[in-house]
């Protein structure tokens, strides 16, 4: 009771000690939103993030939505004092739990990953030219920068996940060279076992992967196979944004480098959530 993902209902959480209530919303709020600083992408230039999963939350706005009538108020105010010491502003955390094999299929059937990047791009400078009420222009901006982002997110985990779906000596490479793979030790009993669960694990450790952190997505290109297709992404890449339109000298640009907060929540809905089920 109370672990990430387990279930509980409302008369047994109502009637908990304070050390299970507080472990149990502990527990479904890491499950749900976590610091922007790991997941969310950060405009130095504004000094600010991109909340591209939703939010800014504030924890206790939502334990109190989620656990009021259930747990005290007194609480609930203890623990969202504790993780409000970690970070005032939480974000979404993406659902990871089910990874969709139909998608699978489709991205590692799909052989035009570069061409949607370049068409995405494309449409995303075509909005440039739209007239904006001055008044919205830099939050129309901002908007516009969150999508370059998606699309190259996109592009990266698509192109990967096409390549050693359709190539199982890339896919041993990634397994081989991956650190969360590396660490895990398998019983010679269970080896069998093991090796049929390898397609999804590896299909559940891509789908968790945060695709902007460029230094690591790298060094996974790289890792996986330096002399194979992969190693044209970067090369194709640099091609497909060009010199002057490379996130990098866009940042630059006024009115990129600014962040999508503005004081203003995403509707809850924009983020997926895992919630308790209580039963009601």
């Amino acid at each position: 009771m109370g672990d990430a993902g387990g279930t509980i209902n409302a008369s047994d959480l109502r009637r908990a000690d304070r050390d299970t209530q507080i472990r149990v919303m502990r527990d479904w709020f890491l499950s749900n939103y976590t610091d922007p600083v790991e997941n969310t992408p950060y405009e130095s230039a504004e000094g600010g993030y991109i909340y591209i999963w939703g939010g800014p939350f504030d924890p206790y706005e939502e334990l109190e939505t989620e656990f009021s009538g259930v747990v005290r108020d007194k609480v609930i105010e203890d623990l969202a004092n504790e993780l409000s010491s970690i970070t005032t502003e939480w974000t979404g955390n993406p659902d990871n739990s089910d990874v969709d094999e139909y998608e699978f299929d489709v991205i590692a059937a799909f052989p035009g990953h570069l061409g949607f990047l370049r068409k995405s791009l494309i449409d995303i400078e075509g909005l440039l030219e739209a007239k904006i009420n001055p008044d919205l222009e830099q939050r129309f901006r901002r908007l516009l920068y969150a999508n370059i982002i998606t699309a190259l997110e996109t592009y990266l985990s698509d192109f990967f996940i096409s390549a050693i779906t359709n190539d199982r000596t890339l896919l041993r490479k990634f397994v081989e060279t991956t650190e969360e793979f590396k660490r895990e030790k398998i019983a010679l009993s269970e080896i069998f076992q093991a090796s049929e669960q390898i397609d999804q694990k590896v299909k559940t450790h891509l789908t968790g992967l945060v695709w902007h952190k460029l230094n690591r997505i790298k060094d996974m290109f790289r890792d996986t196979h330096t002399r194979s297709r992969l190693a044209g992404c970067k090369r194709t890449l640099q091609g497909s944004l060009g010199p002057s339109r490379s996130c990098s000298s866009r940042r630059q640009d006024a009115g990129w480098g600014r962040t999508l907060t503005d004081g203003r929540r995403r509707p809850k809905a924009c983020c997926k959530r895992r919630r308790l089920r209580f039963g009601y």
